[in-house]
């Protein structure tokens, strides 16, 4: 498509380079970034990174490097600008204008940026081995804090209101904030590099691939994260599904296994240190969702009292002691529940259109799969990954921590890139 601006063949292939070279920067910081104490920079640098990520679009946008504009773009541009008139008559502005900035406007931007420059990219492959490579080492992270029992990092560098809690528990964090954060962005990756094991036919790659995904599976094992847990289950058997339906049986055999265990260690010998990270994984605990069922009420209540424009952003906290007025702690008037908070607090229309947008996602992602295309297998990997961050959304408020939004609209950004011309 030929830019906004009119000019010489040679003026354009010019800014076209331009914006191939701003989007390869951008990928290389997000990469590291997102690998390497997100939350710590976010905090103080959001708005810069909003501008970084702004500046890529705008030169992507002037060099014509705009994709066709389908109804999963509408839908995105329908969720902001639904969310931005929001804006205008909240109780808490200042609170609903920070949340907007940090973790509602790099969404869309992130989505347009990956969908229009991806699939022009000369550098797919080294942008994900680099994802990978960073990954590796925050997985090997993770396993050494889960066998020393204490990270240096937030005992020695930086502050982490949530550390102790969670080394109490012994649920890595490695450079995340939470174990849940860890879990969903090695598990979004993790399918990534199974799937280069599967397909890899040169055995030194194929090793290479193989120690990758068993150590960022370890570092998923070690946070111990129900949500996480059931969402690489359900990605594995929806891989398996398009892959290899045998795989079922194997997939089945070793979660059950892994209960069972869990299960039983709890029962005999739960003051252990086995026992007490284990019990997370058993039957009690997997279906035990008390504390969640009550917030997830409450985020109902609310939805049904103010169906059309919501709470307003980031105004759940806010509301939430009309209904449960016994909760003092801040941190707890939360939904623990993705779909419910944007339901809450952006009413009917943004939730629908949110959920919609994923169903047609997934829909030509599964369409592209079942054409068997040339990047089929790639485009399954990160449909299995993009499930994890999906059905770990159930279990908390997964787009309101920088790592697992950023990765979400990398990969609607990645799955929409891929599978256009798809027919909608």
């Amino acid at each position: 498509m030929k830019g906004i601006f009119p000019g010489s063949l040679s003026a354009r292939h010019k800014l076209q380079g331009y914006s191939s070279g701003a989007f390869s920067v951008i990928c290389l910081f997000l990469a590291f970034w997102l690998s390497f104490l997100p939350e710590a920079l976010y905090s103080s640098c959001s708005t810069p990174i909003l501008i970084m990520l702004l500046i890529g679009l705008a030169v992507s946008v002037f060099a014509g490097r705009i994709a066709s504009f389908g109804t999963k773009d509408f839908l995105v541009v329908l969720f902001l600008a639904i969310l931005s008139f929001n804006l205008i008559w909240v109780k808490d502005r200042p609170a609903a204008a920070s949340c907007f900035v940090k973790f509602v406007l790099p969404g869309p931007i992130l989505y347009f940026l990956f969908k229009n420059e991806f699939p022009l990219s000369k550098n797919k492959k080294a942008f994900l081995a680099l994802f990978g490579v960073f990954a590796l080492i925050v997985a090997g992270f993770a396993v050494v804090e889960f066998i020393l029992d204490r990270n240096l990092i937030f005992e020695k560098l930086i502050y982490n209101a949530f550390y102790l809690f969670f080394l109490f528990q012994r649920r890595a964090m490695a450079t995340q904030s939470v174990p849940q954060v860890l879990g969903v962005f090695l598990g979004a990756l993790l399918p990534l590099f199974f799937e280069a094991f599967i397909a890899e036919r040169r055995k030194k790659q194929r090793l290479i691939a193989g120690i990758m995904t068993i150590t960022i599976g370890a570092g998923v094992f070690v946070t111990f994260t129900r949500g996480v847990f059931l969402a690489v289950l359900a990605a594995s058997l929806f891989y398996a599904f398009f892959k290899n339906r045998k795989m079922w049986r194997h997939i089945i055999l070793i979660f059950v296994t892994l209960v069972l265990f869990s299960t039983l260690i709890t029962k005999f010998n739960p003051t252990s240190r086995v026992g007490a990270v284990f019990f997370r994984f058993s039957i009690g605990m997997l279906v035990d969702s008390n504390s969640r069922a009550n917030n997830w009420k409450i985020a109902l209540q609310m939805a049904k009292d103010h169906p059309f424009a919501g709470v307003g952003l980031a105004q759940f906290r806010s509301y939430y002691g009309f209904y449960n007025p016994e909760i003092k702690r801040d941190y707890a008037k939360i939904a623990d529940n993705m779909y419910l908070t944007i339901l809450a607090e952006g009413g009917v229309i943004v939730f629908l259109s949110f959920v919609f947008f994923i169903y047609i996602l997934m829909r030509d992602a599964v369409k592209y799969i079942r054409a068997k295309r040339s990047d089929s297998g790639l485009v399954l990997a990160l449909s299995s990954g993009f499930l994890i961050i999906l059905f770990a959304m159930v279990y908390f408020d997964a787009l309101l921590w920088v790592v697992p939004l950023y990765m979400f609209w990398i990969y609607c950004g990645l799955l929409a890139a891929l599978t256009t011309g798809m027919k909608e």
